[in-house]
C-alpha cells in the first residue's frame, strides 16, 4: 500500500475516534444509570415511620382529614410558655 493512499484511512480513524468514544460512553451511562433512574420514578416510596413509644410528657392528639384518614401524633408544649 502506498503511503499517500493510507492518509485518508488514518484521517478517518482519527476523526472517528472521538465519535466512537462518545458512543461507548453513552452506552456505558445508559446501561449503568438509566435502570436506577427509571426505578426511582416507577417504584412507590416506603413511607412507614418507625413505631416509637409515646412520650409521657406529650399530649396525644389526632386529626381527621377531609377524606377520612386519621392522623395521630403527640403535641409537646413549649417549655418556656411561648408559642
Amino acid at each position: 500500500m502506498d503511503t499517500a493512499s493510507a492518509w485518508p484511512s488514518i484521517f478517518l480513524l482519527i476523526a472517528a475516534s472521538p465519535i466512537l468514544a462518545v458512543a461507548l460512553y453513552t452506552v456505558f451511562v445508559w446501561y449503568r444509570y438509566v435502570p436506577t433512574v427509571v426505578r426511582i420514578f416507577e417504584e412507590t416510596p416506603i413511607l412507614h415511620p418507625p413505631e416509637e413509644p409515646p412520650d409521657p410528657d406529650a399530649e396525644h392528639v389526632w386529626f381527621e382529614t377531609a377524606d377520612g384518614v386519621r392522623l395521630r401524633g403527640s403535641w409537646l408544649a413549649p417549655r418556656d410558655g411561648t408559642a
